[in-house]
């Protein structure tokens, strides 16, 4: 899944920031419209999936029913129950990526380090250079984001002999 376009730095007209189920469904939804021109940009360099890509813990899956979870517009994955694993949910990113979105439209390995608005345009300054765009979609969240915030004043906490570090760590 890590194709990026290899093509010259170019401008989209939308800039969609985050692959995850969000990004994927802002993406497919712009498609399904007719609009073309658009670039999903994702930090990650391995890939769609975002929380379901990062997160692969034991048991992970949604709390949530699927019906409620996943856009209507895309076709229904059929998943072993109403509350889907991460690996199913994983692999129907990755195919919702390929086939209704097209692995073209995508920026692995980018990561936006600032964003400007002047005039009738924003500016994305990023790891594979400058962009431009008319439109900016925010499809990010912090559940995927690498922090772990040490809480204060926990009783003998420098005897604690365990590890701390945030769920995207765990592996299964």
């Amino acid at each position: 899944m890590r194709r990026s376009s290899t093509a010259a730095l170019r401008s989209p007209t939308v800039a969609i920031l985050g692959a995850g189920i969000t990004g994927l469904t802002a993406a497919a939804f712009l498609r399904k419209q007719g609009i073309e021109d658009f670039t999903v940009f994702e930090e990650n360099g391995d890939g769609v999936g975002g929380t379901w890509r990062d997160h692969d813990y034991p048991g992970a899956g949604t709390d949530t029913e699927v019906p409620s979870y996943l856009p209507t517009f895309l076709p229904r994955p059929n998943f072993h129950s109403q509350f889907a694993r991460r690996d199913e949910i994983l692999s129907y990113c990755e195919m919702v990526a390929a086939e209704y979105v097209g692995l073209e439209k995508f920026r692995f390995g980018c990561r936006v380090i600032a964003l400007r608005f002047g005039g009738d345009e924003w500016t994305l300054d990023t790891s594979q250079g400058r962009f431009h765009a008319a439109f900016i979609i925010f499809c990010t969240a912090s559940i995927s984001a690498k922090f772990v915030r040490r809480p204060n004043g926990i009783a003998n906490e420098a005897s604690f002999g365990g590890v701390i570090r945030h769920s995207s760590e765990c592996g299964s």
